[in-house]
């Protein structure tokens, strides 16, 4: 999910606001067709609904004083996440949710239904403030992709006004405008809702991919092992002759009742058992891993000639068990 805006608006724009057609600009209204709509603070808001007590609770949750009318602008789950962080009673909390749709309605109905584009340098200007969604009160450098979404953003409410009443609104559809747009995703393609080719939560591979990438996973791995079987069969050989002519060394050695020559020919001796010992371990290991790769690949194999597809999960035996079906397990029961 991308980051929702924190900018908050200063004044209302929309109700201030009304073109003139002999003079191809904003003028004020001299007698405004609807009243303007300034937003509470947290504190009043609260008061008005008899809240006050969630206060701290709200500041604790990073609700600022002015941050009503961001509120305003999150959607339903957004608003469910800022109401898990604060213990409100279930009464309270639908009061609150009430409260909220209600100034948002108000919002809306007191907003001058359409507006052209204003080309007043100075009614751009006050547009353009606050359709900015990101970067308005932080001195950071802006990152491509909020650059990118404050351009839309701006172009939208220029051509639209009415939009910079509703931030949330405006941020989707500044979204919308980059994904038609062909913007380039630093992920290669935007995992927003609003693109109909991300990919859906929960959602898996076909069992088709699935099954190649384990395919190519199983060969790549037998691939390995024998490589591997092929370079310890030569050291094992190696080790063999040495053991040989260390034990050689030993006879001869105690023939000759040298102690101190024995002693270094039994160390050496020792030290040669155990590394044998320990490549014919590997060895065995890899060697039974590997007859379990060539059975299986033999059981598909009869299955594919008999007309059965490849299984993906798991299959019965003919006793009612699970059978696992894919290589990894079978390996995997070998490795234990």
């Amino acid at each position: 999910m991308e980051p929702t805006p924190s900018s908050t608006q200063e004044d209302t724009l929309a109700g201030d606001l009304n073109y003139s057609s002999s003079s191809n600009h904003y003028v004020s209204f001299s007698t405004p067709p609807r009243h303007s709509v300034r937003c509470p603070t947290l504190t009043s808001f609260l008061n008005q609904l008899n809240l006050s007590q969630y206060q701290g609770l709200f500041v604790d949750a990073g609700v600022g004083e002015n941050d009503i009318e961001q509120l305003l602008g999150f959607d339903e789950a957004e608003l469910k996440e800022v109401m898990s962080a604060i213990s409100m009673k279930p009464f309270h909390s639908a009061a609150f949710k009430k409260g909220i749709r209600e100034l948002r309605q108000n919002f809306s109905s007191n907003t001058p239904i359409s507006m052209t584009v204003n080309t007043s340098a100075a009614s751009k200007d006050v547009i353009i403030h606050h359709a900015t969604i990101y970067g308005k009160n932080s001195p950071r450098q802006l990152t491509s992709y909020e650059q990118a979404i404050n351009s839309a953003a701006i172009e939208l409410a220029l051509q639209d006004p009415t939009l910079v009443a509703n931030k949330g609104a405006l941020f989707d559809k500044a979204k919308a405008k980059l994904l038609l747009g062909g913007y380039s995703y630093k992920r290669g393609a935007s995992r927003s809702k609003l693109n109909p080719n991300a990919p859906k939560p929960g959602s898996r591979a076909s069992r088709a991919t699935l099954r190649a990438k384990r395919n190519a996973h199983a060969a790549q791995n037998s691939e390995n092992r024998n490589a591997r079987i092929a370079e310890l069969e030569r050291k094992l050989k190696v080790k063999e002759t040495q053991y040989e002519l260390a034990i050689e060394l030993v006879r001869v050695k105690s023939t000759h009742n040298d102690s101190e020559a024995l002693e270094k020919a039994q160390v050496s001796l020792e030290e040669l058992e155990k590394e044998r010992i320990e490549i014919n371990k590997e060895l065995t290991t890899l060697k039974s891993k590997e007859r379990k790769h060539r059975w299986y690949e033999q059981k598909k194999k009869e299955r594919m000639d008999s007309g059965f597809d490849e299984v993906d999960e798991s299959s019965n035996n003919n006793n009612g068990q699970r059978e696992p079906e894919h290589e990894d397990s079978i390996i995997e029961d070998v490795e234990e």
